[in-house]
């Protein structure tokens, strides 16, 4: 029933079917995490989805984004971002696809075109994600979707985590037990390296600015 509202409000505000359709595959992606991570099919994050039945957040191609403040006081060599500015945040679902590189930029700019009417001249993305953690450069390699994904960003605040419970998001399982990790790609590998080595973990925050 939900999903019936939403998408004739997707229809009352013009938005297109593919639209609606790509940003719904949320549902899908949060089941199968679900599986993975708690053996059941559900979700274990509920109020995420929210902001989609609010029409405040939008999937193109590979990414969702959503408008929000920045939120902090920033400046660097280039540019000068105040607290509040609007900016586009971006995140990262679990769709089970590699994110190539072709469909990172396919994402950022349908983004780029749906939001540029609310900015003048400067479009404001923003991200805070596990994958823009400084320490995955060392795993990632040369040509790696990741890294590229990674070098689009200023990276201005790198936060750690308390523990490893977030590494289900690599993973897919909720508990560590060294030797039942999946070790199948480089990332992986590192990560399990890492926890041997009792090391910390974390997220950082990144920002890049597309011009119009």
């Amino acid at each position: 029933m939900l999903c019936q509202n939403l998408e004739k409000l997707y229809r009352e505000n013009g938005y297109s079917n593919e639209l609606f359709h790509n940003t719904m595959l949320d549902i899908k992606y949060k089941l199968i995490e679900c599986h993975l991570v708690k053996g059941i099919w559900g979700t274990f994050v509920s109020p995420w989805f929210e902001e989609f039945f609010y029409l405040n957040r939008f999937c193109f191609s590979i990414l969702q984004f959503e408008l929000a403040p920045f939120e902090i006081e920033y400046q660097d060599e280039k540019n000068i971002i105040h607290f509040n500015t609007p900016s586009i945040n971006i995140h990262i679902p679990r769709t089970g696809k590699k994110m190539y590189k072709e469909l990172i930029d396919k994402s950022i700019n349908e983004a780029y075109e749906f939001y540029k009417n609310k900015f003048n001249n400067k479009v404001l993305f923003k991200c805070h994600s596990w994958l823009l953690f400084p320490r995955n450069l060392d795993y990632l390699s040369s040509d790696s979707n990741i890294r590229y994904f990674y070098s689009l960003y200023n990276i201005i605040d790198t936060q750690y985590f308390s523990s490893y419970s977030e590494t289900w998001r690599l993973f897919d399982c909720e508990y560590i037990i060294l030797d039942k990790l999946p070790n199948d790609t480089s990332l992986r590998r590192g990560y399990i390296d890492l926890i041997k080595n009792n090391e910390k973990i974390g997220y950082s925050f990144g920002y890049f600015i597309k011009e119009q």
